[in-house]
């Protein structure tokens, strides 16, 4: 079955208007909705002229406009074998799983590559506010990152973890949620790509503490890049990266998984050997560096959804 509906889809008429209609009601019900608001104006307006600003669901206009010749033609475009990226995990001899793999994917066409995400340029800066009637406020943030096979790509992990990717342990998370009580969640994390990459960040406030919390991130953004981290928050760091690593091998899926990122970064057939050593080798200073070069308060952009006040 998934070998027919992957090389011979029918795209019956009946079944495209169903999905259409589904399709359509979620982006009405997005509308009303804070947190999925607040990720698409962000999308929007932080990466201005880049195809990542527009909505992956599309608009209710491109939707309805959608025929059945459009995915037939996006189907052989796309669904190409040079564009598969495959990871295997389990119980199961090497002859018999490349079987498999042919006999589901050896019919597709091998004629068109999908081009690569192009890189971020004109990422926008400052604060941009979309009103909204809600109780509380909405707030992301983003600022230029790293792509993932970038050689300081680990130095950076490093720092976002101490800023604001360290759950409970994030600067970001006792400074302003356990020390000022502003939010109730407050996180960033890094969006790489495999040429480019952004750092990422929210929380939700009250309408009247919006602004005093900006400010706060943009302070403890502003030490970073001046202070850097000390020796123990790097040392506490690394142990965890080290530790959470044996997460990714408690099933079968997750090993499948994590040998498919492998593979999109192209990270090495070495890369489980070497990920350790990276990490033990890399020295307080450099992640110091890193953070000196690529932190910029000015860089920082704030998508506010709500009715701050002030």
């Amino acid at each position: 079955l998934f070998h027919q509906a992957l090389n011979y889809p029918r795209f019956d008429d009946g079944d495209i208007e169903r999905v259409k209609k589904q399709i359509i009601s979620s982006i009405k019900l997005d509308e009303s909705d804070l947190p999925t608001l607040s990720s698409n104006k962000f999308n929007q307006f932080f990466f201005n002229e880049h195809d990542f600003s527009k909505n992956i669901k599309g608009s209710i206009k491109t939707i309805s406009n959608i025929t059945r010749p459009d995915l037939v033609n996006f189907h052989k475009n796309a669904f190409q074998k040079n564009n598969i990226i495959i990871g295997v995990a389990g119980n199961i001899e090497k002859e018999k799983i490349k079987l498999l793999i042919d006999k589901v994917f050896g019919n597709l066409e091998n004629s068109i590559n999908i081009p690569p995400v192009q890189r971020f340029s004109g990422l926008a800066k400052g604060e941009k506010v979309y009103k909204m009637k809600t109780p509380q406020t909405s707030v992301l943030f983003g600022h230029p990152g790293l792509a993932r096979n970038n050689e300081n790509f680990f130095a950076l992990r490093i720092a976002n973890y101490i800023f604001g990717g360290g759950g409970f342990q994030s600067r970001l998370y006792k400074n302003i949620r356990e020390k000022k009580g502003l939010v109730y969640s407050i996180y960033s994390y890094l969006l790489p790509y495999d040429n480019d990459g952004v750092i990422v960040g929210g929380f939700q406030t009250r309408n009247k503490s919006v602004y005093q919390t900006i400010n706060k991130v943009k302070n403890e953004w502003k030490r970073l890049q001046r202070n850097g981290v000390s020796q123990k928050e790097f040392e506490n760091a690394k142990a965890y990266f080290k530790g959470s690593f044996t997460r990714n091998f408690t099933s079968t899926i997750s090993i499948a998984r994590l040998l498919q990122i492998v593979q999109y970064y192209d990270l090495g057939e070495d890369y489980f050997e070497k990920r350790e050593e990276i990490i033990n080798n890399l020295e307080l200073e450099k992640v110091n560096q890193t953070i000196s070069e690529f932190f910029s308060s000015d860089e920082l952009f704030f998508m506010i959804v709500g009715e701050p006040e002030g």
